[in-house]
Protein backbone atom coordinates (compact mmCIF):
# COMPACT_ATOMS: atom_id res chain seq x y z
CA UNK A 1 0.00 0.00 0.00
CA UNK A 2 3.23 2.32 0.19
CA UNK A 3 2.51 2.87 3.90
CA UNK A 4 5.83 2.90 6.57
CA UNK A 5 5.41 1.98 9.98
CA UNK A 6 7.55 3.10 12.64
CA UNK A 7 7.65 2.07 16.27
CA UNK A 8 7.31 4.73 19.05
CA UNK A 9 8.17 4.52 22.87
CA UNK A 10 5.10 4.83 24.81
CA UNK A 11 4.25 8.10 26.69
CA UNK A 12 4.18 8.64 30.27
CA UNK A 13 2.01 5.10 31.63
CA UNK A 14 1.43 4.15 27.91
CA UNK A 15 -2.32 4.51 28.35
CA UNK A 16 -3.56 7.09 26.62
CA UNK A 17 -1.13 10.15 25.35
CA UNK A 18 0.88 7.88 22.83
CA UNK A 19 -0.02 9.18 19.72
CA UNK A 20 1.27 12.72 20.58
CA UNK A 21 4.87 10.72 20.12
CA UNK A 22 4.49 10.85 16.38
CA UNK A 23 5.12 14.58 16.02
CA UNK A 24 8.46 14.09 16.79
CA UNK A 25 9.43 12.41 13.33
CA UNK A 26 7.20 14.93 11.26
CA UNK A 27 10.50 16.72 10.06
CA UNK A 28 11.77 13.22 9.05
CA UNK A 29 8.78 13.12 6.61
CA UNK A 30 10.06 15.75 4.48
CA UNK A 31 6.34 17.12 3.96
CA UNK A 32 5.95 20.56 1.72
CA UNK A 33 3.75 23.20 2.90
CA UNK A 34 0.47 23.30 3.50
CA UNK A 35 1.15 19.98 4.19
CA UNK A 36 -0.30 18.34 7.35
CA UNK A 37 -0.42 15.88 9.82
CA UNK A 38 -3.43 13.55 10.74
CA UNK A 39 -3.48 11.67 13.96
CA UNK A 40 -5.80 9.17 14.20
CA UNK A 41 -6.70 6.39 17.44
CA UNK A 42 -6.61 3.22 16.47
CA UNK A 43 -10.26 2.69 16.17
CA UNK A 44 -11.20 4.77 13.28
CA UNK A 45 -12.85 3.20 9.97
CA UNK A 46 -12.05 6.10 7.16
CA UNK A 47 -15.12 5.48 5.04
CA UNK A 48 -14.11 8.34 2.21
CA UNK A 49 -11.78 11.24 2.08
CA UNK A 50 -11.19 13.26 4.61
CA UNK A 51 -11.97 16.90 3.87
CA UNK A 52 -9.94 19.73 5.61
CA UNK A 53 -11.53 23.02 5.78
CA UNK A 54 -7.98 25.28 6.23
CA UNK A 55 -5.44 23.55 5.94
CA UNK A 56 -3.32 25.93 7.53
CA UNK A 57 -5.02 25.64 11.29
CA UNK A 58 -5.57 22.68 13.44
CA UNK A 59 -8.83 21.36 12.99
CA UNK A 60 -10.49 18.87 15.47
CA UNK A 61 -14.56 17.68 16.40
CA UNK A 62 -15.78 19.29 19.72
CA UNK A 63 -16.02 16.39 22.25
CA UNK A 64 -19.01 14.14 22.44
CA UNK A 65 -19.50 14.63 26.25
CA UNK A 66 -18.06 17.22 28.86
CA UNK A 67 -15.93 15.12 30.40
CA UNK A 68 -13.71 16.24 32.38
CA UNK A 69 -16.93 18.85 32.91
CA UNK A 70 -16.39 22.53 32.41
CA UNK A 71 -15.99 23.50 36.22
CA UNK A 72 -12.70 20.77 35.78
CA UNK A 73 -11.40 22.53 32.65
CA UNK A 74 -11.59 25.69 33.91
CA UNK A 75 -9.64 24.84 37.30
CA UNK A 76 -7.14 22.61 34.93
CA UNK A 77 -5.98 25.93 32.66
CA UNK A 78 -6.05 28.05 35.84
CA UNK A 79 -3.74 26.20 37.27
CA UNK A 80 -1.76 25.58 33.86
CA UNK A 81 -2.10 29.61 33.50
CA UNK A 82 -3.29 29.51 29.83
CA UNK A 83 -5.95 31.81 28.93
CA UNK A 84 -9.59 30.25 28.92
CA UNK A 85 -11.61 29.75 25.71
CA UNK A 86 -15.36 30.32 24.83
CA UNK A 87 -17.71 27.77 25.84
CA UNK A 88 -19.73 26.05 23.33
CA UNK A 89 -22.49 23.12 23.23
CA UNK A 90 -20.61 19.41 23.24
CA UNK A 91 -22.00 17.31 20.16
CA UNK A 92 -24.24 15.89 22.38
CA UNK A 93 -26.00 18.34 23.55
CA UNK A 94 -25.73 17.74 27.15
CA UNK A 95 -23.55 20.53 28.79
CA UNK A 96 -20.76 22.63 27.39
CA UNK A 97 -17.07 22.68 27.07
CA UNK A 98 -13.91 24.83 25.46
CA UNK A 99 -14.14 25.53 21.88
CA UNK A 100 -10.76 23.80 22.15
CA UNK A 101 -11.46 20.52 23.80
CA UNK A 102 -11.58 18.15 20.61
CA UNK A 103 -12.00 14.84 20.57
CA UNK A 104 -9.00 12.60 19.97
CA UNK A 105 -9.82 10.40 17.24
CA UNK A 106 -9.24 12.67 14.64
CA UNK A 107 -6.95 15.59 14.66
CA UNK A 108 -5.29 17.57 12.06
CA UNK A 109 -1.97 19.78 12.73
CA UNK A 110 -0.49 21.89 9.98
CA UNK A 111 3.14 20.33 9.37
CA UNK A 112 4.72 23.99 10.25
CA UNK A 113 3.00 24.03 13.47
CA UNK A 114 3.87 20.46 14.31
CA UNK A 115 6.77 21.15 16.38
CA UNK A 116 5.82 24.20 18.47
CA UNK A 117 2.63 22.03 19.33
CA UNK A 118 4.00 18.82 19.88
CA UNK A 119 6.32 20.57 22.14
CA UNK A 120 3.88 22.10 23.90
CA UNK A 121 1.44 19.40 24.33
CA UNK A 122 4.42 16.88 25.26
CA UNK A 123 5.01 19.50 28.38
CA UNK A 124 0.89 20.15 29.38
CA UNK A 125 0.30 16.52 29.58
CA UNK A 126 3.45 15.55 31.88
CA UNK A 127 1.73 18.40 33.82
CA UNK A 128 -1.63 16.90 34.04
CA UNK A 129 -0.10 13.38 34.38
CA UNK A 130 2.47 14.86 37.52
CA UNK A 131 -1.07 16.62 39.38
CA UNK A 132 -3.80 13.65 38.91
CA UNK A 133 -5.91 15.73 42.00
CA UNK A 134 -6.69 18.58 38.94
CA UNK A 135 -9.35 16.06 38.26
CA UNK A 136 -12.20 14.42 40.17
CA UNK A 137 -11.89 10.83 39.42
CA UNK A 138 -10.07 8.36 37.44
CA UNK A 139 -12.28 8.16 34.44
CA UNK A 140 -11.13 11.85 34.02
CA UNK A 141 -7.91 11.07 33.95
CA UNK A 142 -8.09 9.18 30.52
CA UNK A 143 -8.34 12.41 29.01
CA UNK A 144 -5.38 13.90 29.67
CA UNK A 145 -4.14 13.54 25.97
CA UNK A 146 -7.46 15.69 25.22
CA UNK A 147 -6.87 18.30 27.94
CA UNK A 148 -3.39 18.79 27.18
CA UNK A 149 -3.77 19.00 23.40
CA UNK A 150 -6.45 22.38 24.31
CA UNK A 151 -4.02 23.31 26.83
CA UNK A 152 -1.08 23.15 24.11
CA UNK A 153 -3.49 25.16 21.22
CA UNK A 154 -4.26 27.99 23.77
CA UNK A 155 -0.22 28.35 25.58
CA UNK A 156 1.07 28.44 21.65
CA UNK A 157 -1.86 30.99 20.33
CA UNK A 158 -2.23 28.70 17.11
CA UNK A 159 -5.29 29.17 15.01
CA UNK A 160 -7.96 26.01 15.02
CA UNK A 161 -10.86 25.21 13.59
CA UNK A 162 -14.27 22.81 13.74
CA UNK A 163 -14.40 19.54 12.12
CA UNK A 164 -17.91 17.80 11.30
CA UNK A 165 -18.82 14.87 13.03
CA UNK A 166 -18.72 13.69 9.13
CA UNK A 167 -15.30 13.65 10.14
CA UNK A 168 -14.98 11.80 13.75
CA UNK A 169 -18.54 9.88 13.89
CA UNK A 170 -18.88 8.20 17.49
CA UNK A 171 -20.99 4.86 17.06
CA UNK A 172 -20.61 3.62 20.58
CA UNK A 173 -24.37 5.62 21.31
CA UNK A 174 -27.36 5.99 20.07
CA UNK A 175 -27.31 9.96 19.68
CA UNK A 176 -26.76 11.76 16.37
CA UNK A 177 -23.98 14.37 17.31
CA UNK A 178 -25.09 18.40 16.51
CA UNK A 179 -23.05 18.56 14.01
CA UNK A 180 -23.71 16.01 11.50
CA UNK A 181 -23.66 17.50 8.08
CA UNK A 182 -26.82 14.73 7.17
CA UNK A 183 -26.25 15.78 3.16
CA UNK A 184 -22.74 14.94 3.11
CA UNK A 185 -20.67 11.62 3.72
CA UNK A 186 -19.48 10.36 7.15
CA UNK A 187 -15.66 10.49 6.20
CA UNK A 188 -14.35 8.84 9.36
CA UNK A 189 -16.64 5.99 12.19
CA UNK A 190 -14.88 6.31 15.20
CA UNK A 191 -16.32 2.83 16.49
CA UNK A 192 -14.65 2.76 19.91
CA UNK A 193 -15.72 -0.97 21.33
CA UNK A 194 -18.45 -1.34 18.81
CA UNK A 195 -17.59 -4.40 17.09
CA UNK A 196 -20.31 -7.42 16.51
CA UNK A 197 -18.42 -10.97 16.93
CA UNK A 198 -17.18 -10.95 13.46
CA UNK A 199 -14.97 -8.18 13.93
CA UNK A 200 -17.72 -5.63 11.60
CA UNK A 201 -18.47 -2.56 13.01
CA UNK A 202 -22.01 -1.73 14.32
CA UNK A 203 -24.26 1.05 15.48
CA UNK A 204 -27.50 1.52 17.12
CA UNK A 205 -27.80 4.78 15.06
CA UNK A 206 -30.61 4.20 12.33
CA UNK A 207 -29.49 7.25 10.32
CA UNK A 208 -28.99 6.60 6.38
CA UNK A 209 -25.63 8.29 6.29
CA UNK A 210 -24.33 6.17 9.31
CA UNK A 211 -25.64 3.19 7.33
CA UNK A 212 -23.48 3.93 4.80
CA UNK A 213 -20.61 4.79 6.16
CA UNK A 214 -20.83 1.30 8.00
CA UNK A 215 -21.35 -0.89 4.61
CA UNK A 216 -18.76 0.84 3.21
CA UNK A 217 -16.52 0.14 6.45
CA UNK A 218 -17.47 -3.32 6.09
CA UNK A 219 -16.80 -4.21 3.19
CA UNK A 220 -13.16 -3.40 3.79
CA UNK A 221 -13.26 -5.69 6.28
CA UNK A 222 -14.86 -8.90 4.52
CA UNK A 223 -11.96 -7.73 1.87
CA UNK A 224 -8.95 -8.01 4.17
CA UNK A 225 -7.73 -11.27 4.50
CA UNK A 226 -4.93 -11.29 7.40
CA UNK A 227 -6.00 -14.34 9.68
CA UNK A 228 -3.65 -13.74 11.66
CA UNK A 229 -4.88 -10.47 13.00
CA UNK A 230 -8.60 -11.74 13.13
CA UNK A 231 -7.30 -14.78 15.22
CA UNK A 232 -5.33 -12.17 17.81
CA UNK A 233 -9.20 -10.62 17.40
CA UNK A 234 -11.00 -13.61 18.64
CA UNK A 235 -8.39 -14.30 21.13
CA UNK A 236 -8.83 -10.70 23.01
CA UNK A 237 -12.64 -11.22 22.50
CA UNK A 238 -12.93 -14.37 24.54
CA UNK A 239 -10.91 -12.93 27.23
CA UNK A 240 -13.88 -12.23 29.61
CA UNK A 241 -13.57 -12.42 33.61
CA UNK A 242 -14.46 -16.00 34.89
CA UNK A 243 -16.26 -14.81 38.51
CA UNK A 244 -14.41 -13.50 41.46
CA UNK A 245 -10.80 -14.29 42.02
CA UNK A 246 -10.68 -17.48 39.43
CA UNK A 247 -10.57 -19.99 42.55
CA UNK A 248 -13.00 -22.76 42.96
CA UNK A 249 -16.76 -21.53 43.45
CA UNK A 250 -17.65 -21.31 47.11
CA UNK A 251 -20.65 -24.62 47.12
CA UNK A 252 -20.70 -27.16 49.11
CA UNK A 253 -20.70 -29.67 46.60
CA UNK A 254 -16.93 -29.25 45.44
CA UNK A 255 -15.60 -30.82 48.84
CA UNK A 256 -18.30 -33.37 47.89
CA UNK A 257 -16.48 -33.99 44.64
CA UNK A 258 -13.07 -33.77 45.76
CA UNK A 259 -13.67 -36.43 48.55
CA UNK A 260 -15.64 -38.86 46.53
CA UNK A 261 -12.50 -38.63 43.95
CA UNK A 262 -10.03 -39.36 46.42
CA UNK A 263 -12.01 -42.29 47.34
CA UNK A 264 -12.71 -43.65 43.84
CA UNK A 265 -10.52 -46.24 42.78
CA UNK A 266 -10.90 -44.65 38.86
CA UNK A 267 -10.97 -41.14 37.85
CA UNK A 268 -12.83 -41.50 35.06
CA UNK A 269 -12.86 -39.19 32.14
CA UNK A 270 -15.62 -36.26 31.76
CA UNK A 271 -17.36 -35.92 28.51
CA UNK A 272 -19.53 -32.76 27.32
CA UNK A 273 -21.22 -33.63 23.73
CA UNK A 274 -22.33 -30.05 23.19
CA UNK A 275 -24.15 -30.79 19.68
CA UNK A 276 -24.40 -28.04 17.57
CA UNK A 277 -28.18 -28.20 17.45
CA UNK A 278 -29.42 -29.93 14.15
CA UNK A 279 -26.43 -32.09 13.53
CA UNK A 280 -27.79 -35.05 14.22
CA UNK A 281 -27.76 -34.87 18.37
CA UNK A 282 -31.11 -36.17 18.19
CA UNK A 283 -30.27 -39.75 16.80
CA UNK A 284 -26.70 -40.00 19.02
CA UNK A 285 -28.71 -39.09 21.97
CA UNK A 286 -31.42 -42.17 21.42
CA UNK A 287 -28.96 -44.16 20.08
CA UNK A 288 -26.91 -43.60 23.51
CA UNK A 289 -30.12 -44.19 25.25
CA UNK A 290 -31.27 -47.30 24.21
CA UNK A 291 -27.26 -48.95 24.58
CA UNK A 292 -26.63 -47.85 28.21
CA UNK A 293 -26.01 -51.32 29.29
CA UNK A 294 -23.78 -51.97 26.37
CA UNK A 295 -21.98 -48.64 26.83
CA UNK A 296 -21.47 -49.33 30.68
CA UNK A 297 -19.80 -52.69 29.66
CA UNK A 298 -17.76 -50.51 27.40
CA UNK A 299 -16.40 -48.29 30.29
CA UNK A 300 -18.91 -45.46 29.02
CA UNK A 301 -21.35 -44.41 31.31
CA UNK A 302 -24.32 -42.27 30.25
CA UNK A 303 -26.37 -41.00 32.94
CA UNK A 304 -30.10 -40.97 34.15
CA UNK A 305 -31.79 -38.13 32.02
CA UNK A 306 -34.96 -36.30 33.56
CA UNK A 307 -38.38 -36.09 32.61
CA UNK A 308 -37.90 -37.32 28.95
CA UNK A 309 -39.71 -39.95 27.08
CA UNK A 310 -40.20 -40.28 23.45
CA UNK A 311 -40.63 -38.89 20.77
CA UNK A 312 -38.03 -36.42 22.91
CA UNK A 313 -34.44 -37.68 23.13
CA UNK A 314 -32.82 -38.73 26.18
CA UNK A 315 -30.43 -35.85 27.38
CA UNK A 316 -29.31 -34.13 30.00
CA UNK A 317 -31.26 -30.47 29.45
CA UNK A 318 -31.02 -29.82 32.93
CA UNK A 319 -27.34 -28.92 32.88
CA UNK A 320 -28.19 -26.36 30.58
CA UNK A 321 -31.17 -24.91 33.00
CA UNK A 322 -28.52 -25.46 36.02
CA UNK A 323 -25.70 -23.45 34.12
CA UNK A 324 -28.77 -20.58 32.64
CA UNK A 325 -29.72 -20.08 36.53
CA UNK A 326 -26.38 -19.92 37.90
CA UNK A 327 -26.89 -22.74 40.33
CA UNK A 328 -23.39 -23.92 40.32
CA UNK A 329 -24.39 -26.28 43.85
CA UNK A 330 -26.97 -27.71 41.32
CA UNK A 331 -24.58 -27.97 38.35
CA UNK A 332 -21.66 -29.38 40.83
CA UNK A 333 -24.78 -32.16 42.50
CA UNK A 334 -25.23 -33.57 38.62
CA UNK A 335 -21.86 -34.36 38.00
CA UNK A 336 -21.42 -36.16 41.95
CA UNK A 337 -24.56 -38.30 41.30
CA UNK A 338 -23.16 -39.61 38.27
CA UNK A 339 -19.78 -39.88 39.96
CA UNK A 340 -21.38 -42.09 42.28
CA UNK A 341 -24.10 -44.22 40.18
CA UNK A 342 -21.76 -45.05 37.49
CA UNK A 343 -20.27 -48.60 37.30
CA UNK A 344 -16.56 -49.63 38.71
CA UNK A 345 -15.21 -50.47 35.61
CA UNK A 346 -16.31 -46.63 34.45
CA UNK A 347 -13.73 -44.83 32.12
CA UNK A 348 -15.99 -41.90 30.49
CA UNK A 349 -18.97 -40.05 31.62
CA UNK A 350 -21.08 -38.94 29.25
CA UNK A 351 -22.97 -36.02 29.56
CA UNK A 352 -24.77 -35.01 25.83
CA UNK A 353 -27.33 -31.68 25.31
CA UNK A 354 -27.00 -29.69 22.37
CA UNK A 355 -28.34 -26.54 24.49
CA UNK A 356 -24.81 -26.52 26.19
CA UNK A 357 -23.84 -24.86 22.68
CA UNK A 358 -26.66 -23.24 21.85
CA UNK A 359 -27.10 -21.51 25.20
CA UNK A 360 -23.07 -20.72 26.05
CA UNK A 361 -23.48 -17.28 25.98
CA UNK A 362 -26.76 -17.54 28.40
CA UNK A 363 -24.52 -18.85 31.40
CA UNK A 364 -23.49 -17.01 34.11
CA UNK A 365 -20.47 -16.60 35.90
CA UNK A 366 -20.64 -18.60 38.52
CA UNK A 367 -21.81 -21.27 36.64
CA UNK A 368 -18.73 -21.12 34.63
CA UNK A 369 -17.03 -20.78 37.34
CA UNK A 370 -18.30 -24.14 38.08
CA UNK A 371 -17.35 -25.45 34.71
CA UNK A 372 -13.61 -24.53 35.46
CA UNK A 373 -13.56 -26.34 38.90
CA UNK A 374 -14.81 -29.49 36.66
CA UNK A 375 -11.98 -29.06 34.36
CA UNK A 376 -9.12 -29.21 37.10
CA UNK A 377 -10.82 -31.72 38.53
CA UNK A 378 -11.48 -34.01 35.94
CA UNK A 379 -9.72 -34.87 32.68
CA UNK A 380 -12.55 -32.90 30.73
CA UNK A 381 -13.14 -33.27 27.05
CA UNK A 382 -15.78 -31.34 24.80
CA UNK A 383 -17.45 -32.91 21.44
CA UNK A 384 -19.01 -30.59 19.13
CA UNK A 385 -20.32 -30.70 15.98
CA UNK A 386 -20.11 -28.33 13.02
CA UNK A 387 -21.88 -28.57 9.69
CA UNK A 388 -22.40 -25.93 6.64
CA UNK A 389 -22.50 -22.29 7.95
CA UNK A 390 -25.17 -21.63 5.88
CA UNK A 391 -27.19 -24.88 6.49
CA UNK A 392 -26.56 -24.35 9.72
CA UNK A 393 -28.19 -20.98 9.76
CA UNK A 394 -30.96 -21.97 8.20
CA UNK A 395 -31.72 -24.78 9.93
CA UNK A 396 -31.39 -23.15 13.59
CA UNK A 397 -33.87 -20.22 12.36
CA UNK A 398 -36.70 -23.02 11.23
CA UNK A 399 -36.66 -24.02 14.30
CA UNK A 400 -36.07 -20.94 16.30
CA UNK A 401 -39.75 -19.82 14.40
CA UNK A 402 -41.40 -23.32 16.00
CA UNK A 403 -39.66 -22.29 19.63
CA UNK A 404 -41.91 -21.18 22.38
CA UNK A 405 -42.23 -17.40 22.86
CA UNK A 406 -39.55 -17.18 25.91
CA UNK A 407 -36.73 -15.51 23.46
CA UNK A 408 -36.60 -12.73 20.89
CA UNK A 409 -35.47 -14.94 18.12
CA UNK A 410 -37.99 -17.60 19.31
CA UNK A 411 -41.97 -17.53 17.87
CA UNK A 412 -41.66 -14.53 16.26
CA UNK A 413 -42.64 -13.54 12.68
CA UNK A 414 -39.74 -12.70 11.36
CA UNK A 415 -37.60 -13.73 8.08
CA UNK A 416 -33.87 -14.91 8.25
CA UNK A 417 -32.90 -11.87 7.03
CA UNK A 418 -34.53 -9.99 9.76
CA UNK A 419 -33.19 -12.78 12.33
CA UNK A 420 -29.92 -12.71 11.34
CA UNK A 421 -29.59 -8.75 13.06
CA UNK A 422 -30.42 -10.03 16.14
CA UNK A 423 -26.82 -10.35 17.42
CA UNK A 424 -27.84 -13.69 20.00
CA UNK A 425 -28.60 -15.64 17.03
CA UNK A 426 -25.47 -14.64 14.98
CA UNK A 427 -23.33 -15.88 17.63
CA UNK A 428 -24.34 -18.97 17.13
CA UNK A 429 -22.39 -18.67 13.65
CA UNK A 430 -19.36 -17.65 15.33
CA UNK A 431 -17.52 -21.08 15.57
CA UNK A 432 -14.21 -19.55 16.51
CA UNK A 433 -15.67 -17.58 18.93
CA UNK A 434 -17.01 -20.58 20.92
CA UNK A 435 -14.18 -22.99 20.50
CA UNK A 436 -12.02 -19.94 22.12
CA UNK A 437 -14.34 -18.99 24.79
CA UNK A 438 -14.52 -22.55 26.29
CA UNK A 439 -11.11 -22.66 26.03
CA UNK A 440 -10.44 -19.72 27.75
CA UNK A 441 -13.57 -20.03 29.95
CA UNK A 442 -12.68 -23.97 30.88
CA UNK A 443 -8.63 -23.99 30.75
CA UNK A 444 -7.08 -26.59 29.91
CA UNK A 445 -9.59 -28.92 28.02
CA UNK A 446 -9.90 -31.14 24.98
CA UNK A 447 -11.74 -29.67 22.46
CA UNK A 448 -12.65 -32.45 19.40
CA UNK A 449 -14.36 -30.86 16.77
CA UNK A 450 -16.08 -32.74 13.91
CA UNK A 451 -17.37 -32.64 10.60
CA UNK A 452 -21.08 -32.93 10.12
CA UNK A 453 -22.14 -36.00 7.98
CA UNK A 454 -24.59 -38.77 7.71
CA UNK A 455 -21.89 -40.42 9.42
CA UNK A 456 -21.00 -38.17 12.08
CA UNK A 457 -23.18 -40.09 15.03
CA UNK A 458 -20.90 -43.23 14.06
CA UNK A 459 -17.65 -41.31 14.20
CA UNK A 460 -18.53 -40.14 17.52
CA UNK A 461 -19.04 -43.28 18.90
CA UNK A 462 -15.83 -44.72 17.49
CA UNK A 463 -14.19 -42.14 19.20
CA UNK A 464 -15.61 -42.38 22.30
CA UNK A 465 -14.72 -46.21 21.76
CA UNK A 466 -18.41 -47.43 21.80
CA UNK A 467 -17.85 -49.22 18.64
CA UNK A 468 -20.77 -50.12 16.81
CA UNK A 469 -24.42 -49.88 18.52
CA UNK A 470 -27.61 -50.92 17.27
CA UNK A 471 -29.91 -48.44 17.23
CA UNK A 472 -33.60 -48.48 16.99
CA UNK A 473 -34.02 -46.72 13.44
CA UNK A 474 -33.13 -43.54 11.88
CA UNK A 475 -34.71 -40.90 14.31
CA UNK A 476 -34.01 -36.61 13.18
CA UNK A 477 -35.97 -33.96 13.43
CA UNK A 478 -37.78 -32.35 10.17
CA UNK A 479 -37.06 -29.05 9.73
CA UNK A 480 -39.88 -27.17 8.38
CA UNK A 481 -40.66 -26.77 5.11
CA UNK A 482 -41.31 -23.19 2.82
CA UNK A 483 -45.14 -23.01 2.80
CA UNK A 484 -45.45 -24.56 6.78
CA UNK A 485 -42.54 -21.47 7.45
CA UNK A 486 -45.21 -19.16 6.14
CA UNK A 487 -48.01 -20.54 7.78
CA UNK A 488 -45.67 -20.75 11.31
CA UNK A 489 -44.86 -17.01 10.74
CA UNK A 490 -49.33 -16.09 10.52
CA UNK A 491 -49.67 -18.04 13.73
CA UNK A 492 -46.64 -16.08 15.49
CA UNK A 493 -47.83 -13.21 14.96
CA UNK A 494 -50.83 -13.98 17.82
CA UNK A 495 -50.17 -14.74 21.31
CA UNK A 496 -51.75 -17.80 21.91
CA UNK A 497 -51.47 -20.42 24.87
CA UNK A 498 -48.39 -22.76 24.56
CA UNK A 499 -50.78 -26.22 24.57
CA UNK A 500 -52.88 -24.36 21.73
CA UNK A 501 -49.54 -23.33 19.52
CA UNK A 502 -48.19 -26.72 20.11
CA UNK A 503 -51.71 -28.85 18.97
CA UNK A 504 -51.51 -26.11 15.76
CA UNK A 505 -47.73 -26.26 15.21
CA UNK A 506 -48.14 -30.42 15.33
CA UNK A 507 -50.91 -30.31 12.72
CA UNK A 508 -48.97 -28.40 10.58
CA UNK A 509 -46.20 -31.11 10.73
CA UNK A 510 -48.71 -33.63 9.96
CA UNK A 511 -49.95 -31.77 6.75
CA UNK A 512 -45.96 -31.33 5.55
CA UNK A 513 -46.00 -35.41 6.31
CA UNK A 514 -49.40 -35.96 3.87
CA UNK A 515 -47.69 -33.71 1.34
CA UNK A 516 -44.31 -35.46 1.28
CA UNK A 517 -42.09 -34.28 -1.12
CA UNK A 518 -44.63 -32.16 -3.21
CA UNK A 519 -43.61 -29.40 -0.56
CA UNK A 520 -40.54 -27.49 -1.24
CA UNK A 521 -37.47 -26.95 1.47
CA UNK A 522 -36.92 -23.24 2.40
CA UNK A 523 -33.58 -22.10 0.85
CA UNK A 524 -32.32 -18.66 1.42
CA UNK A 525 -31.76 -16.24 -1.78
CA UNK A 526 -28.32 -16.60 -3.37
CA UNK A 527 -28.07 -12.83 -1.86
CA UNK A 528 -28.99 -13.82 1.85
CA UNK A 529 -26.26 -17.07 1.51
CA UNK A 530 -23.77 -14.94 0.13
CA UNK A 531 -24.45 -12.41 3.24
CA UNK A 532 -24.06 -15.08 5.58
CA UNK A 533 -20.61 -16.49 3.88
CA UNK A 534 -19.09 -13.15 4.15
CA UNK A 535 -20.37 -12.12 7.41
CA UNK A 536 -18.53 -15.82 8.62
CA UNK A 537 -15.61 -16.16 5.94
CA UNK A 538 -12.87 -15.46 7.98
CA UNK A 539 -14.53 -17.24 10.70
CA UNK A 540 -14.37 -20.04 8.53
CA UNK A 541 -10.97 -19.81 7.28
CA UNK A 542 -9.51 -19.95 10.64
CA UNK A 543 -11.33 -22.75 11.66
CA UNK A 544 -9.88 -24.73 8.51
CA UNK A 545 -6.87 -23.60 9.93
CA UNK A 546 -6.76 -24.46 13.34
CA UNK A 547 -8.72 -27.79 12.71
CA UNK A 548 -7.73 -29.40 9.22
CA UNK A 549 -8.70 -32.37 10.03
CA UNK A 550 -10.82 -32.20 12.89
CA UNK A 551 -7.95 -32.29 15.53
CA UNK A 552 -8.22 -32.08 19.07
CA UNK A 553 -7.66 -28.45 20.68
CA UNK A 554 -4.50 -30.44 22.59
CA UNK A 555 -3.16 -32.24 19.35
CA UNK A 556 -2.93 -29.11 17.30
CA UNK A 557 -1.76 -26.85 20.49
CA UNK A 558 -3.13 -23.47 19.40
CA UNK A 559 -1.28 -20.69 19.22
CA UNK A 560 -3.63 -18.88 21.90
CA UNK A 561 -3.70 -21.16 24.27
CA UNK A 562 -0.53 -20.02 25.83
CA UNK A 563 -1.00 -16.35 25.12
Amino acid sequence: MGCKTRKIEPFLDGKYCNKLQQLSFVDEFGLSEPAGVLLLDVDIAVTAPLVIPDRDRVAGKIVDAPHPPIHVLTRIFEAAAVALPEQVQCDWNIGKTFASNFNGGVLYIPAYHADAIGKSWKCFASFLYENPSLFENDQQLRHIDQVSFALAIGNTGTAYSHLPANSNFPTHRNTVPRTLDARSRIQMLHYHWELDDFGFLRSALKVDAVQTALAVANECAVTCSNLHFYERFKIGRARRPICGDGRHPKVPVVRDILDCLENAERHPKLVFHVGTPKTGTTALQSCLGENKTRLAQRGIYYPQTRHTSPPCAPKHQFLVQQMKAGDAQGLGTSVLSALRAMPSNTNVILFSAEGLFNHWWDFTAESRSMLRFLASTFRLEVLICFRNVVEFAVSLYLQNMRNPQVHPCYGRDLSLEETLEDEWFRRHLDYVGFLMDVRHSLGDVTIRAFSYSDTVGSEILQYLGAGALECGGERHNESLRRQGLEIVRIINRYRLEPRIRGEILSRIHEIEGLFGEQLESYQPNAELAGSIRRLTEKNQLLLAQLYPDSLSVREKSLAWASK
